[in-house]
C-alpha cells in the first residue's frame, strides 16, 4: 500500500500544481511521476511529459491505486515522488527558524509566505511537524521546492552552528539583546520559544517588504504576523 511514512526517504507532491513546482525548480529530487488516466490529453499533460523526459523522470500512467491510496481528492491528477533532502542553511542570508511547530498546516503556510517574501532559509527544531509531509507540502502550495530546509535537534545545536551571526531581539526596556532569534523570525514561534525560558514580549520591525512570483499568492491570515 502506498502511504506516505515519516522515517521513509521519499513523500510525495499531490496534485498537478505541487508537481509543477517540484519538477520546474528541484527536479533533481523527482524519482516517478504518476499520471491518472482521466488527465486529458492536452497542454498540461504535454508539459507533465515534457519537464519528466528533460529531465529523465521515469512516468507512470496505468497504477490508479496509487491516487485512491495516497489522494482525498478525485480530481487529483498528477503525483510525484519525490527524496526528502534537507540542505545546508546559507550564512550570507536572513533564516527563518521555527521551534517547535506543531500543526502541518501552518508550517506550510508559513513556508509559503517565506517564499513569497524571499526568506529562504528555514531551521525547524524538533520535536516538530515534518515539513515534507504531503499534508505541509500541500499547504505550502510547493513552496517547500523554493527553500533549503534544515531541522536541529534543539535551539542550541542551531546556534552553534550559526554562532558568528548576529542575533537581533529586544526586551521590554528597548535595550537590543543577543542570542534570542536569528535577525526575523515569526512572532508566534518566537514567543513559543522564549515561554519555554520563561514568559518575554519582543517585537521585530520590518520597514519595507517586497513579494517575489515564487507564489501566486499570500495567505490573508499570516501575512500580518510576518511586518
Amino acid at each position: 500500500m502506498a502511504k506516505y511514512k515519516k522515517d521513509q526517504p521519499t513523500s510525495f507532491a499531490l496534485g498537478t500544481t505541487l508537481v509543477f513546482e517540484l519538477l520546474k525548480r528541484r527536479p533533481s529530487l523527482a524519482k516517478r511521476l504518476y499520471i491518472n488516466s482521466k488527465q486529458n490529453r492536452d497542454e498540461t499533460y504535454a508539459s507533465l511529459l515534457s519537464l519528466a523526459k528533460g529531465n529523465h523522470i521515469p512516468v507512470i500512467e496505468n497504477n490508479e491505486k496509487i491516487f485512491r491510496e495516497l489522494s482525498e481528492k478525485e480530481n487529483c491528477m498528477a503525483i510525484a515522488e519525490f527524496e526528502k533532502k534537507e540542505g545546508k542553511l546559507s550564512e550570507d542570508e536572513n533564516h527563518i527558524v521555527l521551534v517547535n511547530p506543531s500543526n502541518l498546516g501552518n508550517l506550510g503556510t508559513i513556508m509559503r509566505s517565506m517564499a513569497g517574501f524571499r526568506f529562504l532559509n528555514l531551521a525547524i527544531i524538533k520535536p516538530a511537524a515534518d515539513p515534507f509531509d504531503p499534508k505541509a507540502i500541500r499547504a505550502s502550495m510547493g513552496a517547500i521546492f523554493n527553500l533549503t530546509v534544515k531541522r536541529y535537534d534543539s535551539f542550541e545545536e542551531y546556534e552553534k552552528e550559526f554562532r558568528f551571526i548576529r542575533i537581533h531581539g529586544a526586551d521590554d526596556s528597548g535595550k537590543e539583546k543577543k542570542n534570542l532569534a536569528l535577525r526575523i523570525i515569526l512572532r508566534k514561534t518566537y514567543q513559543e520559544y522564549e515561554d519555554a525560558e520563561g514568559p518575554r514580549t519582543h517585537e521585530v520591525s520590518v520597514y519595507s517588504i517586497r513579494a517575489e512570483r515564487d507564489v501566486s499568492s499570500l495567505p490573508e491570515g499570516v501575512t500580518p504576523d510576518l511586518i
